[in-house]
C-alpha cells in the first residue's frame, strides 16, 4: 500500500494499480523480456512524493516510476542478480539482491 491509497501488484512480467477509493485498475508497466519478472515492488513513504514506486527485476534492475504519470523515471543499476527486497527511508532507497548485496541509493542524485 502506498501512502495515496493505492495497492501495487505484481503478475509476472506486470505490475497493476488498484485505487481504494474508486476501485479502478491501472495497468503501470510490462516488462519487456519474456525472461524478465516482477519480483519486488516499494512505495515511497513521503505524502510529498506518494506517487512513487520503485519495481525489482529478476534482470538485476530497479526501476524507479512515477505511478500517477505512468512512466519509468530512472533504472538503478548494481546488482548482479534478481532483486528480491526494496525499502524506502526519506530519498534512500535499499535494495537487497540474490547476489548477496544490499546497495543504497539516493534518488536525488
Amino acid at each position: 500500500w502506498g501512502e495515496n491509497n493505492v495497492l501495487a501488484v505484481a503478475l509476472g512480467q506486470c505490475v497493476y494499480l488498484w485505487e481504494a477509493a474508486t476501485g479502478n485498475i491501472r495497468h503501470l508497466l510490462t516488462l519487456q523480456h519474456d525472461d524478465d519478472f516482477v519480483t519486488s515492488v516499494s512505495w515511497v513513504r513521503d505524502k510529498a512524493n506518494a506517487n512513487y514506486i520503485a519495481i525489482g527485476t529478476n534482470h538485476n534492475a530497479v526501476q524507479l516510476w512515477d505511478a500517477e504519470a505512468e512512466r519509468r523515471l530512472r533504472t538503478l543499476d548494481g546488482h548482479s542478480a534478481r532483486v528480491g527486497a526494496l525499502s524506502w527511508n526519506q530519498h534512500w532507497l535499499s535494495s537487497g539482491g540474490r547476489d548477496s548485496q544490499i546497495i543504497q541509493h539516493d534518488v536525488r542524485s
